[in-house]
C-alpha cells in the first residue's frame, strides 16, 4: 500500500509480522513485530507533525485519519514498542503526546509500572498535560501528584490532580431516569431480566464496558442532551 496523502505508510505497520519475524528480547521487554511496527509508525508521524509545526498548520486532520489504525493496534497492544520509542526519541518530540496517549489506552491495571516511571523524568509542559490526563484516566495517583508538584503553575496539570467530588450512583441514576421517556413504560409486561456482563480486562479485544464506564457514558449523554 503506498503512503497516503499525509505521508504515513500504513502498510509498514500492518506488514510488520512479515518484515520482522520472531519476537526479540530487549531491556524494555519482549519486542514483538507489532512493537517494531508502532515505532516506525510513530517515526513517520513525528516527521509529519514536525513539518506541520514548522508550516504553522493544524495536525487535526492527520490525527483523525489515523484513528482506524489506532483502533486496530488495540488488539495487539504494542506497549513495549511505545515505551521504547519514548525512551529513545525523548519526551520533547512532536509525537510524544500521541505515544503516551496510546500507551495509556493500551495499558491494563498490571502493566502501568513503566508508564508511572515517566513521572520522575523531566518533560516539557505540553507533554505533561497529556501525561497527567493519562495518569488520571488510569487512577495512578502517586505519579500524578509528582507531576502536579513539578508543573503546579500549569493550570491544566493542576486541574487533573485535583480531587473531584462524584455524586453517588443512586443519585445520578435518579437524575438520568427523570429525563427518560416513560410514555411506553406501561406496554412493557415486566422488568428486563437481561444480565449485566462485566469484563475483568477492559482493553482485551473490545470487551463489554465496566460499570464505571457505563455510568460515565450515561452522564455524558445527559450533559449533551440537557446541557447540564
Amino acid at each position: 500500500m503506498p503512503p497516503d496523502a499525509h505521508g504515513i505508510d500504513y502498510s509498514r505497520y500492518r506488514n510488520a509480522v512479515l518484515s520482522y519475524g520472531r519476537p526479540v528480547k530487549s531491556d524494555w521487554g519482549v519486542m514483538r513485530p507489532q512493537d517494531f511496527g508502532v515505532i516506525e509508525l510513530l517515526d513517520q508521524l513525528d516527521a509529519a507533525l514536525k513539518e506541520r509545526q514548522q508550516a504553522h498548520e493544524s495536525a487535526a486532520e492527520l490525527l483523525l485519519s489515523l484513528r482506524p489504525i489506532f483502533r486496530d493496534m488495540a488488539e495487539e497492544a504494542p506497549r513495549t514498542g511505545l515505551r521504547r520509542w519514548l525512551a529513545l526519541r525523548g519526551l520533547d518530540r512532536p509525537a510524544a503526546p500521541v505515544a503516551v496517549w496510546l500507551l495509556g489506552r493500551y495499558s491494563t491495571s498490571t502493566s502501568t509500572k513503566r508508564l508511572a516511571e515517566l513521572a520522575d523524568q523531566p518533560m516539557p509542559a505540553a507533554f505533561a498535560r497529556h501525561y497527567a490526563r493519562t495518569l488520571r484516566r488510569l487512577c495512578l495517583w502517586a505519579p500524578l501528584d509528582k507531576v502536579a508538584v513539578k508543573y503546579k503553575v500549569d493550570w491544566c496539570v493542576r486541574r487533573q490532580a485535583e480531587p473531584r467530588r462524584v455524586p453517588p450512583f443512586s443519585d445520578r441514576l435518579k437524575r438520568f431516569s427523570a429525563n427518560v421517556d416513560q410514555s411506553r413504560a406501561a406496554s412493557v409486561p415486566e422488568r428486563s431480566r437481561m444480565p449485566l456482563w462485566l469484563s475483568a480486562e477492559f482493553w482485551f479485544r473490545r470487551p463489554g464496558k465496566t460499570a464505571q464506564a457505563i455510568r460515565e457514558v450515561l452522564d455524558r449523554i445527559r450533559s449533551l442532551v440537557h446541557g447540564a
